[in-house]
C-alpha cells in the first residue's frame, strides 16, 4: 500500500505554508516530519487526515500495483466518508481536554469506526478467535494495562498522551499519523513509543509522525520530511 501527497499545497485560509508537496510513503515505513515551531508540521497531518481541506491537489491512498482496475486506483482521502476514512486513517493531535472516562473507555473510543460499542470491563479478554480484544492489546502494547480502571483526569500530562496514543493504536488503521507523540513523555518513555511505532511499521502500518524529536527520528525513520 501506498500512501502519497500529490502536489498537495496546504496551509490556512488559502495562504500556503509551503511550495507544492509530492511524496510516496510505502506499508511498513515510519516518515519523520521535521521543522521549526510554525513551520506546517500539524496543518500537513491535519490535511493529510482531510481534517483541513487542501489549497491544491491530493493525499491518496493507492492499495495495490496490480493493474487499472476499478478497485486498485488511488482514494482520494479528502472524498471518502468520515467513517471509511476513519477506518484508513488514525491520527493523534496535541489535546488540553480530559474527558470523564476511564481509560479502557477512551482507548476503546478508537474502535467506533469498525462498528463497536465503547467497552465495559465485561467486554474485554480473549475473542471468539483466541486472541486478545484490540482494545486489551493496544493496552497492552502501550504498556498501560495497569491503568485501565483509572479516570483519564487523574493522570499526568505524559500519561494521557500515551492513552491517546493507544486509542489511536486501537483504532487499527494502515496510515497513522502522530503529532508530537512524545510530548510531555521522558527519554526513556520516548524510546519506548519510538520502539513500539517501529514494531507496529514492521506490521506492514505506514507511520508518519511530526516531531522535534530529531535524534529518535534519524534513528527510527525511513524517510524524513523537512519542513
Amino acid at each position: 500500500m501506498q500512501f502519497s501527497l500529490a502536489s498537495l499545497v496546504y496551509g490556512h485560509r488559502r495562504r500556503a505554508l509551503a511550495p507544492p508537496l509530492n511524496a510516496t510513503f510505502e506499508s511498513g515505513q515510519i516518515v519523520a516530519i521535521l521543522g521549526r515551531n510554525g513551520s506546517g508540521k500539524s496543518t500537513l497531518l491535519n490535511t493529510m487526515a482531510a481534517l483541513l481541506k487542501p489549497i491544491s491537489g491530493e493525499v491518496r491512498i493507492s492499495r495495490g500495483h496490480n493493474d487499472d482496475s476499478l478497485e486498485e486506483r488511488p482514494l482520494a482521502v479528502h472524498q471518502m466518508s468520515v467513517q471509511e476514512r476513519a477506518r484508513w486513517v488514525s491520527i493523534l493531535l496535541p489535546t488540553a481536554e480530559t474527558p470523564p472516562l476511564t481509560v479502557q473507555e477512551l482507548v476503546s473510543l478508537g474502535r467506533l469506526p469498525h462498528g463497536n460499542r465503547p467497552l465495559g470491563a465485561s467486554n474485554l479478554g480473549e475473542s471468539s478467535s483466541g486472541s486478545l480484544h484490540p482494545v486489551e492489546q493496544a493496552l497492552e502494547l502501550c504498556g498501560i494495562s495497569h491503568w485501565a480502571a483509572r479516570k483519564v483526569q487523574t493522570l499526568s500530562s505524559g500519561q494521557r498522551q500515551r492513552v491517546m496514543l493507544a486509542r489511536a493504536v486501537a483504532q487499527d488503521t494502515p496510515i497513522m499519523l502522530l503529532d508530537e507523540p512524545t510530548n510531555f513523555l521522558d527519554i526513556e518513555a520516548t524510546d519506548e513509543v519510538f520502539q513500539l511505532l517501529s514494531h507496529l511499521a514492521q506490521q506492514g502500518k505506514i507511520i508518519i509522525v511530526a516531531t522535534h524529536q530529531r535524534d529518535w527520528a534519524q534513528r527510527y525513520a525511513h524517510q524524513v520530511l523537512w519542513l
